[in-house]
C-alpha cells in the first residue's frame, strides 16, 4: 500500500524495476472512502467504501516529481 502523499521519488525506483525486468503495465487500486447523499425523496444515499482499478501502461511515463496520489490520479483520468 502507498499513500497517495508519497513522492515519486521514493516510488519510482520500484516501478522502473518492475518495467525493466517485464512487466510493462501496472495495476493500480484505489480505494475509495464512503460517502453519504442526502436526497428530498429516498433520505440519505450511502455509497460504501469501493476500489478502482487504475492501468497504467508502458506509454505512460513515471514522473519523478510529485506524488504517488497526483500520478494516479492523472492515469485515471485519460
Amino acid at each position: 500500500m502507498i499513500p497517495a502523499g508519497t513522492l515519486m521519488s521514493l516510488v519510482y525506483p520500484y516501478l522502473q524495476a518492475a518495467r525493466d525486468v517485464g512487466y510493462p503495465d501496472l495495476y493500480v487500486l484505489e480505494g475509495r472512502p464512503p460517502r453519504w447523499f442526502a436526497t428530498r425523496t429516498l433520505g440519505e444515499i450511502a455509497y460504501r467504501p469501493r476500489l478502482c482499478v487504475v492501468r497504467a501502461s508502458e506509454a505512460d511515463a513515471l514522473p519523478t516529481t510529485g506524488s504517488w496520489g497526483d500520478w494516479v490520479r492523472s492515469i485515471a483520468r485519460r
